[in-house]
């Protein structure tokens, strides 16, 4: 009985370390992009909001065409030695630095014709370098050059940690499978009894 407590202990401590370090990074991103960018670079939502589209369309394309994206199958979600089965210090270094190698996967899979499957990294591209000219257009001189920096910066870290987010939700089902499921059972109560039902 203490073994399974102490494992539920693990895995939900583990499962917050996962999270935090998502929340964490999402501050210092926006700390960053603030301390660069001029002061009224978030008066110009155009600019920032195509930072953050390209962001959420490369990690998009990198889940979809990277290295790693036939590890989302339905079926090796709980595998046991399948590519979710891993303890966390082995899950941030094996699954995490994959959107810093991915380049050469989406140029093989562009040059092989599976434009369909990098189209969202090509479009997160090409949108983070118009939002990065944009930023000639709002502001001038070395406030332009601050705003691009900010901007690709941003684009990058969004795509970055929009990666993490889709990774480890995969990995804590897997590694939460028993209790992710009874939370949504849980949760699909609760809203059921919400309307009425």
């Amino acid at each position: 009985m203490w073994n399974v407590i102490q494992s539920a202990l693990v895995a939900m401590l583990t499962a917050v370390a996962a999270v935090g370090i998502a929340v964490i990074a999402t501050a210092l991103l926006w700390g960053a992009v603030g301390r660069l960018a001029p002061h009224d670079y978030h008066d110009v939502p155009m600019v920032q909001r195509l930072a953050v589209i390209a962001g959420l369309l490369f990690a998009i394309g990198v889940v979809l065409g990277g290295p790693t994206a036939r590890a989302y199958a339905e079926a090796r979600l709980f595998a046991i030695g399948g590519p979710w089965d891993l303890a966390f210090g082995e899950f941030l270094l094996q699954r995490i630095v994959v959107p810093f190698g991915v380049a050469g996967e989406i140029a093989r899979k562009a040059a092989g014709g599976q434009w369909r499957i990098i189209y969202p990294a090509a479009t997160g591209l090409v949108l983070a370098a118009v939002s990065a000219f944009l930023a000639f257009r709002f502001w001038r001189g070395a406030m332009a050059s601050r705003a691009a920096l900010g901007t690709l910066i941003l684009a990058f870290g969004v795509a970055v940690i929009a990666f993490y987010v889709a990774e480890t939700t995969f990995w804590l089902v897997h590694k939460l499978n028993f209790w992710a499921l009874a939370v949504l059972t849980v949760l699909y109560q609760r809203h059921r009894n919400a309307q009425g039902h």
